[in-house]
């Protein structure tokens, strides 16, 4: 299930990708460790793990954005949750000094995600 979550952003629609891009990124802090705790918030859980994963916070705005945002703008707000979905993936990979692998190889990361 897990390599499935990642892989399948390269079949899904294009306005598609502002949740499933998010999520990605979701799965990847959770499965190294750093999961929502039960309660908070989108907002506060990337202002706690903003040392791991700077420009979390950007790109839940951008998600809630295409989430809530006129349907007839989601490809243009999907594209801005892509882009920010990169620059957290590549930041938190520099910072993280290898954990980003444990969601990669843990097959049950997804389930600590939320």
């Amino acid at each position: 299930i897990g390599i499935w979550r990642m892989i399948r952003l390269r079949f899904v629609p294009e306005e598609m990708r502002g949740k499933l891009d998010y999520l990605v990124v979701l799965d990847r802090l959770a499965g190294s460790g750093l999961q929502r705790q039960l309660g908070e918030s989108r907002e506060a859980y990337a202002l706690r793990v903003r040392a791991w994963a700077p420009g979390l916070s950007k790109l839940t705005q951008a998600h809630l954005g295409w989430a809530l945002g006129h349907p007839d703008r989601r490809a243009s707000r999907a594209l801005e949750v892509k882009e920010c979905a990169r620059e957290v993936r590549k930041s938190y990979a520099k910072r993280s000094r290898g954990r980003w692998l444990l969601s990669i190889l843990n097959p049950f990361s997804w389930a600590f995600s939320r």
